[in-house]
């Protein structure tokens, strides 16, 4: 994996996106969110 990758996993327990975040992640120079679409797909990622 790539150290200069942020990965972000986006879940309903996790922190609002609100503008403060979009800053944050903006001056980041990768950043990968992941989105699960399926029933346990949040856990199976974290884990």
């Amino acid at each position: 994996a790539d150290p200069s990758v942020r990965v972000i996993l986006l879940s309903p327990q996790g922190r609002m996106f609100k503008q403060e975040i979009a800053f944050e992640l903006s001056r980041l120079p990768h950043i990968c969110l992941v989105c699960g679409r399926y029933e346990g797909v949040d856990e199976r990622i974290r884990n």
